[in-house]
């Protein structure tokens, strides 16, 4: 049982230093006193969630207009 204690702690730390590690700069302030890995998922949610409905729209309708180049190949556009 305390293996697998230890095991999950050793995850979780991994999973804390892979989370830092992979933000920029500006969002260490969010997330340096957070205790455990969910704690930064959720403050990452937070902050990157959009819930207003005109910014949904707006990206809707800017999905909505993309065009390929004339002559472009499909896997060069994606």
């Amino acid at each position: 049982m305390a293996t697998s204690v230890q095991d999950w702690e050793k995850r979780e730390n991994k999973a804390m230093v892979l989370l830092r590690i992979s933000v920029k700069e500006n969002i260490i302030p969010h997330i340096q006193d957070s205790k455990n890995s969910n704690e930064i998922w959720v403050t990452f949610k937070d902050l990157h969630e959009m819930k207003n409905t005109n910014h949904v729209l707006f990206l809707k309708s800017k999905i909505l207009s993309i065009r390929t180049e004339e002559n472009e190949a499909v896997i060069a556009f994606i």
